[in-house]
């Protein structure tokens, strides 16, 4: 999951983007999701690199950006573990 987060986070769809409107465009409100908190828990993540919610996504070193990953993984709630592919039926 990470790895396709990362492709995505570094998409020419999301690079130019700052956090606040990634998350907008990423976890939109209408999609029952809180924008606010979604913002909050990405800046808190990427703050020590001196970076704040008007920062572009596109400008991220390795290390915020892997930063920022974590963080939406957290607040999305993945966990490692197993995934079963059933056939639709």
């Amino acid at each position: 999951m990470r790895e396709a987060l990362w492709s995505l986070v570094t998409s020419s769809k999301y690079n130019d983007l700052t956090i606040t409107n990634f998350v907008h465009k990423y976890a939109p409100s209408k999609d029952n999701n809180d924008e606010g908190a979604y913002v909050n828990a990405l800046v808190g993540a990427v703050h020590p690199f001196g970076m704040g919610a008007d920062s572009q996504t596109g400008n991220m070193l390795e290390t915020s950006l892997s930063a920022f990953i974590e963080a939406i993984q957290r607040h999305e709630g993945f966990e490692e573990g197993t995934v079963t592919y059933r056939p639709i039926q």
